[in-house]
Order: C-alpha cells, then sequence, then structure tokens
C-alpha cells in the first residue's frame, strides 16, 4: 500500500537484519530481493546514515528491485553528510520520501536552518543533546521554516504542528501495548492530514511484530 494512505506511515530502521531471515523473509529469499519483500507489507524504512558507505551502483540496484510504491527516508550522521551527499539522493529519485539529519543543538544556527528548509525534501533534525538547550529563538525558526525535531517516544514531543515531517523514532525494542499506544495516540492528536507523519522502529532487529500491532492499533484507533 502506499504510504500516502496512511495517517501516520510505519516501518523499520533499515531492513538487513540477518535474524529476520528466520521470522520474517521467508528462508530462500536472496538477499537482494529482501527490500522488496519488506517494502510489500511496509510502506517506509529509513535508510539509516551507515548504508551511504555502499556504491552508487549498490544503492540503484536496492530501489530498483524494491518494488514501485515503498518510500525510503534518508538518515545522516551530520548536516555535513547530507549535505556533502546531497547529490546522491538522485538515485532515490520520487523514492526519497524525507530527510532525518543527526546534530548538536549547537550547530543549528539560523543560516543552517534556512540551508535546510530550501531543500526539495521535509527535513527533520535528530538532536544529540537534549532539545530543551535549543534556545527559543532557533526553535522558532525551525517552526517558521518546516523543520521537525526528532521525537523518541518519550517524555514530551517536540512542536509537530509546524513540520513538513513529523517523525518518531522509537529506539527501544521491547515496547509493550501500552507504551505503544500512548505513542500512537500521542502522535495523531499533535499531527495532521497535511503532514508526513511517520513511525520509525529500531533495535537489532527491528521487532515486525510491534510495527504490525502498531498498524492494527492505528486502525483502531
Amino acid at each position: 500500500m502506499a504510504v500516502d494512505t496512511y495517517r501516520i506511515a510505519m516501518g523499520a530502521y533499515g531492513w538487513q537484519y540477518p535474524a529476520w531471515s528466520d521470522d520474517f523473509y521467508p528462508e530462500d529469499l536472496p538477499e537482494e530481493w529482501q527490500l522488496g519483500f519488506y517494502g510489500n507489507e511496509f510502506p517506509v524504512v529509513m535508510f539509516p546514515a551507515d548504508y551511504w558507505q555502499q556504491d552508487d551502483a549498490i544503492i540503484a540496484e536496492w530501489i530498483e528491485d524494491s518494488g514501485e510504491t515503498l518510500k525510503i527516508i534518508c538518515e545522516f550522521g551530520s548536516i555535513e553528510q547530507f549535505l556533502a551527499s546531497e547529490e546522491r539522493l538522485n538515485i532515490l529519485d520520487t523514492r526519497c520520501y524525507a530527510i532525518a539529519c543527526k546534530a548538536r543543538g549547537s550547530e543549528l544556527s539560523v543560516d543552517i536552518i534556512s540551508s535546510l528548509s530550501s531543500k526539495p525534501w521535509p527535513v527533520c533534525v535528530e538532536l544529540s543533546d537534549d532539545q530543551d538547550l535549543l534556545d527559543s529563538a532557533v526553535l522558532d525558526e525551525m517552526s517558521s521554516r518546516g523543520i521537525g525535531l526528532v521525537w523518541q517516544g518519550n517524555k514530551m514531543p517536540p512542536r509537530f504542528e509546524n513540520s513538513r515531517l513529523a517523525l518518531t523514532k522509537i529506539e527501544r525494542q521491547d515496547v509493550g501495548m501500552r507504551d505503544l499506544r500512548a505513542v500512537v495516540e500521542t502522535v495523531l492528536q499533535q499531527t495532521s492530514d497535511s503532514q508526513q507523519t511517520v513511525i520509525i522502529f529500531c533495535g537489532d532487529p527491528p521487532n515486525i511484530e510491534t510495527i504490525r500491532n502498531a498498524q492494527i492499533m492505528l486502525e483502531l484507533l
């Protein structure tokens, strides 16, 4: 199903996990077909920053074999990595759904925020320090330019309302049903249909059943 048909699109942080060969991928599925198989069940995947270590030809093969509807959120380990890799995103063409960029709060100057907001993709920043350390003027500038902050599903969520991308990244692998429902309800309450709203589940490997449960829960709320 296309990502735009979901009120909240849910997916995993990457798809290359040997453990998934035991409980998700068919045993005889070739590795190069894994992303296509994944895309038959989930509408979005996060492309981890270290995947960019692969050659362009390999990345192009991933995209070619991944079907037609799967969207990709591209993670970068720093603003510098994103800006240096920007041309490589052409490999993904329209499959690049959004950008998640790690950064320190001290890096987020007005000029940097302006640069990020000028990109053709929605951009979300994942802070390496506490978001409370951000100056209110920086937060206002980010909000006014549609730049979001990644929420980890704990504490209070950031200001979702004006961001083009509302991205939640669940680092915990053992999320209970009560906590999962609280995250889904919070995202629903604080975002709108006009935003690109995504929840990404992490782990080594991400728990497939948790993602499925979150999708079912969304349908019931």
